[in-house]
């Protein structure tokens, strides 16, 4: 086996039965150990690596191990490709469900890929998971978390401002152990770890009641938000009314920046959407203006949400193939919609379109660059306008605290967002006497998942 014409023939050094060649490259500048040898697991095909240490001894050990690594995996049948953690998530990644993509990113991106780097995963063994729950606990590495690091401070006991979530751990997990699978069975890793987790046995992991777990505002804040939310709509009508002229065209009064305003408005409309039918925000973002739609028995006319299959998340029981989520507040929220798509129009430069069918049309709330995508998210929209909605009011509208003793002064630090206000609907229809089923129906959620997810003892 003769080395490429670019090495140092004086440090040409055979090992391994002649199996392997370790050699320097004749730049003078690189003294580090190369190593090449024929690849077990492909025919007639050469790997050419640099071993990174400038001594022979060291070099011929890492040539040695790599090369007997890939000889196992010929002997089994396996590839030669180096299942990193980034190979199998970039190899793998699409074949989750389209839903389930986001959350799987997110957790590559803040945990995975900080802790298990460049790491070949083909001997992933229990141990190598178990390290990685105590680092994903340890509070000093909750900044990788990017949208969470302004919490991810340490207390002066070195304990967190916030924890780990049970739940959040098991779905990370879940989709670590995903890829692990996806990996093996592609034969990038030799065995599929199991690794159970005894939660109640771990530092800084919350371990909450289902009803208990994500932020709810408080009677307080419910009422300070609705304040708010009748003060922007006064203000908001009277900009639109202000901005007719005797020819019934419209003319621009500066309410704020065109982004700053569209987005103040698709605030207010969101909230007031999930207030008033508890519709969840994955739904949201998927909404298109055929999807609103309204009808008129007597002298009363219903607006409500016609959700498909294409939209929901989920109809109750997946029995039916639409789902309809009225709105409490009827024709008022009819005069809201109307309002707002006059600031679609200003925002995008046309009227937006309905479609022949209630999925063809434009989305709602879209991505403000192109009309045509889907937002990414809505909760840091939203986040931002309860911080900003505190401001105006003078109190916090953005989060709350509840009993937890895994943080200091037992105290859990939790965001409020839509989803807080679709429990706030959710209790408020209970605590008026809604039936169960019936609510069921609209919210999208079984009846057992409702009392066992969603403050009902409350109502």
């Amino acid at each position: 086996m003769s080395p490429p014409p670019y090495t140092d023939p004086k440090s040409h050094k055979q090992i391994y039965n002649g199996k392997i060649t370790l050699y320097k490259l004749s730049n003078p500048t690189k003294k580090t150990y190369y190593y090449r040898f024929l690849d077990p697991t492909k025919p007639r095909s050469y790997v050419r690596k640099s071993s990174k240490s400038l001594d022979i001894a060291e070099a011929s050990r890492i040539a040695s191990e790599h090369y007997e690594d890939l000889l196992i995996k010929g002997k089994l049948g396996l590839t030669s490709e180096k299942a990193t953690i980034e190979a199998l998530y970039n190899k793998f990644i699409n074949e989750l469900p389209k839903s389930s993509r986001p959350v799987a990113s997110g957790c590559f991106r803040n945990y995975w890929k900080p802790y298990f780097k460049d790491l070949d995963l083909f001997n992933c063994d229990y141990m190598l998971l178990k390290e990685y729950v105590a680092w994903r606990t340890n509070p000093k590495n909750y900044v990788y978390n990017r949208s969470k690091a302004d919490w991810a401070q340490l207390s002066e006991g070195g304990r967190g401002q916030y924890a780990v979530a049970k739940a959040t751990l098991q779905n990370e997990l879940k989709y670590l152990r995903f890829f692990l699978k996806q990996g093996h069975h592609a034969s990038m890793i030799k065995t599929l770890p199991n690794l159970s987790v005894r939660y109640k046995d771990l530092d800084n992991v919350s371990i909450q009641q289902r009803d208990e777990r994500r932020g709810r505002f408080t009677t307080d804040q419910i009422i300070q938000l609705r304040l708010w939310r009748g003060h922007f709509r006064t203000h908001w009508k009277a900009v639109l009314n202000g901005e007719k002229d005797e020819g019934g065209k419209l003319k621009q009064i500066c309410m704020d920046h065109k982004i700053n305003r569209f987005h103040a408005t698709m605030f207010y409309v969101l909230t007031t959407m999930v207030i008033n039918c508890g519709v969840r925000p994955m739904e949201l973002k998927r909404i298109r203006w055929g999807h609103f739609q309204m009808k008129t028995e007597g002298e009363d006319t219903y607006t409500f949400l016609y959700l498909t299959k294409k939209v929901a998340k989920k109809m109750r029981n997946g029995e039916s193939e639409e789902r309809r989520a009225i709105f409490s507040n009827m024709e008022e929220m009819l005069d809201i919609i109307n309002d707002y798509r006059k600031e679609w129009k200003r925002m995008y430069g046309r009227e937006p379109d309905r479609g022949t069918h209630p999925d063809k049309g434009d989305l709602m709330f879209p991505s403000p660059r192109d009309v045509s995508k889907e937002r990414k998210t809505l909760s840091i929209l939203v986040r931002q306008g309860l911080i900003r909605a505190g401001q105006d009011r003078g109190c916090n509208l953005d989060h709350n605290y509840i009993d937890d003793p895994n943080f200091p002064n037992q105290k859990a630090k939790k965001g409020l967002g839509l989803y807080s206000l679709r429990s706030h609907y959710i209790t408020t229809q209970l605590t008026h006497g809604t039936p169960l089923y019936q609510l069921s129906l609209c919210v999208g959620s079984a009846p057992n998942t409702i009392i066992k997810t969603y403050a009902v003892d409350q109502a």
